[in-house]
């Protein structure tokens, strides 16, 4: 029953962190200039947080960020894979 659950909450988990992976390259495609804080507030997550699951989509080659933190763009690379 244990290994049940833990297996039950990781999946959970698992598919949180992809819908919000998803979202973030959704939300990128209609606004490339979409700061971290405006993600984090959408999301209703922590700013860390965003910045993590950016860095996790750079580095698959999903999203590359174009010139400077202030003055610069997101571009989407490569939509992430469906399952």
């Amino acid at each position: 029953l244990v290994g049940l659950v833990a297996r039950a909450t990781f999946t959970v988990l698992v598919n949180v962190l992809v819908k919000r992976l998803r979202f973030i390259v959704e939300s990128v495609k209609t606004n490339n200039r979409i700061t971290i804080s405006g993600l984090s507030e959408i999301l209703g997550v922590n700013e860390k947080t965003v910045k993590r699951d950016i860095n996790k989509l750079k580095k698959q080659k999903i999203l590359n960020r174009i010139g400077s933190d202030k003055n610069g763009h997101w571009e989407v690379v490569e939509n992430i894979p469906k399952r």
